[in-house]
């Protein structure tokens, strides 16, 4: 899986390509959505057109932070 991180003004948008699997994929994102989170970005879009398979891990990341709605403004 691979992160590409890219900005339209305030907003940090996320094209995730690739698979999003317990232990790989969803690693790789919680750890981005963590440095996001401790830089204070509060508006972040995640453009999952590229995501060729999506398990429970990847899913509960996504669970994680919607959940989390205090630390950034909009999750999408």
């Amino acid at each position: 899986m691979t992160i590409t991180e890219r900005k339209n003004g305030d907003v940090v948008i996320l094209d995730v390509e690739g698979k999003i699997l317990l232990g790989d994929g969803d690693v790789q994102l919680k750890r981005k959505l963590d440095e996001l989170a401790e830089m204070k970005k509060v508006a972040v879009l995640i453009n999952m057109a590229g995501v060729t398979k999506i398990d429970t891990g990847g899913l509960g990341e996504f669970r994680r932070y919607n959940q989390a709605r205090n630390t950034f403004r909009n999750i999408c």
